[in-house]
Order: structure tokens, then C-alpha cells, then sequence
């Protein structure tokens, strides 16, 4: 009987750390993204003249001139995005 009830102790422990674990994890997973960390990321697949085209246009003046105003980027996945708000960050934050 003893070896069952400690064996049940050990088990439970096991499921406690588990349990614990999985929590961490999942804390973890839930935890904000540094968007430093993407943006440096970004800023190396950069080339020099990657995404003047936008960023020296009308549709760019016209958004930082109105203030409150909406910049609203779509495209297909791997078109770019990112790297294109990466360099529309280094533009408004130089």
C-alpha cells in the first residue's frame, strides 16, 4: 500500500513539473514580440535603394503630411511588406 501511495507522490510530481512547464511555455509564447528584433532583421535583407520608390512618392508624402492618417500595406505573402515597413520606419524616425 505505501509503495502505491509513493508512487502516486511521484507521479503527481512529475505532473506538477509538467504542468508548470507547459504553463512557462505557453507564458512565453503569449509574451509581446520586441519589434527591434524584427526591424534589425528586416534592415539586413535591406538593399540600398529598397523601397525609395514608395517612400519618395505621393501616397507617402500625402500619409505623413495628414496627422491621425492610416498607412495600409497588402500584398501576397514574401512580396515584401516587411522589408517596405522597415524602411518607412527608418524614414519617420531619422
Amino acid at each position: 500500500m505505501s509503495q502505491t501511495i509513493e508512487t502516486g507522490v511521484i507521479i503527481s510530481g512529475i505532473s506538477n513539473a509538467q504542468i508548470k512547464a507547459t504553463k512557462s511555455e505557453i507564458i512565453k509564447w503569449l509574451a509581446p514580440v520586441d519589434p527591434r528584433a524584427n526591424q534589425e532583421a528586416a534592415r539586413k535583407k535591406h538593399e540600398e535603394q529598397t523601397g525609395r520608390w514608395f517612400t519618395e512618392g505621393e501616397n507617402f508624402s500625402n500619409w505623413l503630411e495628414q496627422p491621425n492618417s492610416l498607412l495600409w500595406l497588402h500584398g501576397i505573402p514574401g512580396s515584401g511588406k516587411t522589408i517596405l515597413c522597415s524602411e518607412i520606419i527608418e524614414q519617420t524616425t531619422e
